[in-house]
């Protein structure tokens, strides 16, 4: 039996489109997101 290799509701479609949706992002845009979780982080602190 193929044990599968993706967590409960997830397969290689929604993997594959997560993937696009991050590649697809600017740099700029990676480190807006990145700082704006943070100071959510921390405020959960």
């Amino acid at each position: 039996m193929k044990r599968n290799k993706f967590p409960p509701g997830w397969d290689e479609e929604r993997v594959q489109r997560v993937l696009a949706h991050y590649e697809g992002q600017t740099k700029r845009r990676q480190s807006l997101k990145t700082k704006l979780l943070m100071k959510m982080l921390e405020r959960r602190s």
